[in-house]
């Protein structure tokens, strides 16, 4: 078998993979293990760049300097057009701290770490990341680590003596433990791990190299190999999805069915995938992986939608096949097959675009839109931020005592919904002569048995432990206990973030403690969920005029009715409403010209205040009064 002679049914195959990923990233119903199309890209790289190196290494012809001068030529400059195009377009249409996250995540990118950047807690079926501009970029990331090392794994196992049967039990070996650590990480719940990391992926591109290397010398020409290919990958596309325990075993799926059809040829099925069409979409593949996401991104960005408008839809489509062929015609293809040798590449094609990448960075604060919103020129801080000075993710007593000068009487704890209270609470308790302790940790609630394993960083998760523990030693120090959470994440209803999925029967077994101990239990409402924050709406209003609603968000009131309904079924428990209140402001985002929100679902300072200082002029807390002003502790 010549391995380097052109398969027009591998471009087939790429096309499947990218339109599968593309189908996916617009909408994941249409398609729910779209996604896996990464998978058969790993599998087709595996298999391609072996059938490359392999050969050459074995007749001792094999150049480090010529294997990665095509591949810069081959990956770079795309990748570098994609990055420098949607950065500037980025520093336009984003606000500053998430032009702070475009600067972090490219200075990954172009040291080719992406994958184990975004593993830092970006979860991909998060629908946060659908926000995020290079974030399809960690499979690249992962390719060009492989590119790294695979050729020298090879390289040093020749030198020292393996044959091929030594580098395929070597291989299949190192393909073995990939999937099983993968398998382990999703076990111990480290989604994120798994999923972008180099040593669980590793694994799929070492399956399409096992089949290199063996070089087989007549493959089949049987369709039942082809046939039953292509259902393990259309199978995998149905149900497969995003709540699946995957990568891991679950992989090895897709991945076979790719094998299958690069093990078979010359039949019906492998001459459909090399149908004219779908052969010059799988040219234009990498292109089209390239361009589709980023737009999606920011037409989501600025909407704050992840269903988009069949408009959008189709404007992002379009834009993405013109700009996907343009830079295809005219800048892949002439530098690919251009004769420049390795230090030209090396210089014109990586270190003056990663200069240029660097000159955006430093110079993108000189983009930032300049909120007049945000404006407060006595204290920009009450409208930025719900605090600096609290306790969250942490238990330092000073930063926790909230309230009048006296002892806490009041024991506030629950995830960031929690925190946004600070002030509200410290505002309350100094005019009703009252103090709190209130303690909180990102996504966290100090219920029963809550699993904090569904979240992605260690570091949360560590935080969550010790915050339930602190809640169980102190609540027999409290007569009065008030818990605040964001409830439609915690019940599940925020669409693909991870929850706990017996929370609400912990939520009840932590009220049954409670009450069995003759605690008074306070429990707060989710304040409505903004579609996007009064910052990202008014640049988008102020630079592209366009408008959003900030509607409450449907999640919202469900979750808040169900937490409602259990607390109405217990007689000293106590639903505090804050969000009725809340609309009366000018139009429950701002007042007195100023927002009330910090991003799209938290206070900031300034909200939480005014927000207190209304509702106690309207007497509607007044139990906090009666109950905590003359608490001695």
């Amino acid at each position: 078998m010549s391995n380097s002679k052109y398969q027009p049914e591998i471009d087939g195959l790429r096309a499947i993979a990218v339109l599968s990923v593309i189908l996916y990233h617009i909408n994941e119903l249409w398609l729910p293990g779209g996604f896996i199309g990464v998978d058969i890209f790993f599998v087709l790289s595996g298999y391609l760049i072996t059938s490359n190196i392999y050969p050459q290494i074995e007749n001792e012809t094999f150049s480090f300097k010529n294997f990665y001068n095509r591949r810069i030529k081959r990956l770079l400059p795309s990748l570098y057009l994609v990055l420098i195009f949607c950065s500037i377009l980025g520093y336009f249409l984003l606000i500053s701290d998430d032009i702070g996250s475009l600067n972090h995540s490219l200075r990954k990118i172009i040291v080719f770490w992406g994958n184990h950047y975004f593993a830092e807690g970006k979860n991909y079926f998060s629908p946060v990341s659908n926000e995020i501009p290079f974030l399809h970029t960690w499979s690249l990331a992962v390719e060009e680590q492989f590119y790294f090392v695979w050729p020298i794994c090879i390289f040093l196992s020749r030198k020292i003596g393996f044959k091929k049967n030594g580098i395929l039990i070597f291989a299949f070996v190192a393909m073995f433990f990939s999937f099983l650590l993968a398998s382990l990480l999703i076990f111990q719940r480290h989604q994120s791990w798994a999923y972008y990391s180099f040593p669980t992926r590793y694994g799929e591109l070492l399956i399409g190299a096992l089949l290199a290397i063996s070089q087989i010398k007549q493959k089949s020409n049987s369709p039942y190999f082809s046939l039953t290919g292509l259902s393990l990958i259309f199978l995998s596309f149905v149900l497969i999805n995003g709540t699946s325990h995957f990568p891991g075993v679950t992989a090895l799926v897709p991945c076979l069915g790719t094998l299958l059809i690069l093990y078979s040829t010359k039949n019906f099925l492998t001459r459909w995938l090399a149908f004219s069409p779908m052969v010059f979409i799988g040219k234009i593949s990498y292109q089209l992986y390239l361009w589709h996401w980023p737009i999606l991104a920011y037409f989501r960005y600025a909407t704050g939608h992840y269903f988009l408008s069949n408009t959008i839809i189709i404007v992002s489509l379009v834009t993405t096949f013109l700009l996907s062929v343009l830079s295809w015609k005219y800048i892949e293809a002439p530098i690919r097959y251009n004769a420049m040798e390795f230090k030209k590449t090396f210089s014109f094609l990586y270190i003056v675009p990663t200069a240029i990448v660097l000159l955006l960075i430093k110079f993108s604060p000189h983009f930032t839109f300049k909120s007049k919103l945000l404006s407060n020129p006595s204290n920009s801080e009450e409208l930025t931020s719900y605090g600096e000075n609290i306790c969250h993710g942490t238990i330092e007593t000073r930063k926790c005592l909230k309230g009048a000068n006296k002892p806490a009487g009041l024991l506030v704890m629950g995830d960031s919904h929690a925190a946004h209270l600070n002030s509200f609470i410290d505002t309350l308790g100094k005019e009703q002569n009252w103090a709190a302790f209130v303690a909180s940790s990102s996504s966290c609630s100090p219920v029963l048995e809550f699993d904090q394993t569904i979240m992605s960083k260690m570091e949360d998760r560590k935080n969550c432990e010790n915050l339930k523990n602190y809640f169980l030693s102190e609540i027999d120090k409290y007569q009065n206990i008030a818990i605040a959470s964001r409830w439609d994440f915690q019940l599940g209803f925020s669409i693909g973030q991870e929850s706990d999925p017996n929370y609400i029967s912990k939520l009840k077994k932590t009220f049954d403690l409670l009450l069995a101990k003759k605690k008074s239990v306070y429990v707060f409402s989710q304040v409505p969920l903004l579609v996007i924050s009064p910052e990202r709406a008014e640049l988008l209003s102020t630079r592209f005029g366009f408008k959003t609603s900030n509607d409450a968000n449907a999640s919202v009131l469900k979750a808040n009715q169900i937490v409602r309904d259990l607390v109405s079924k217990y007689p000293n428990i106590t639903w505090i409403d804050i969000s009725a209140p809340l609309l009366n402001f000018d139009n429950g985002v701002t007042y007195k010209t100023f927002p009330v929100y910090k991003d799209n679902n938290h206070l900031n300072i300034f909200g939480a205040t005014e927000l207190a200082h209304q509702m106690n002029k309207q007497h509607s807390l007044d139990f906090f009064k009666k109950n905590l002003s003359r608490e001695k502790m």
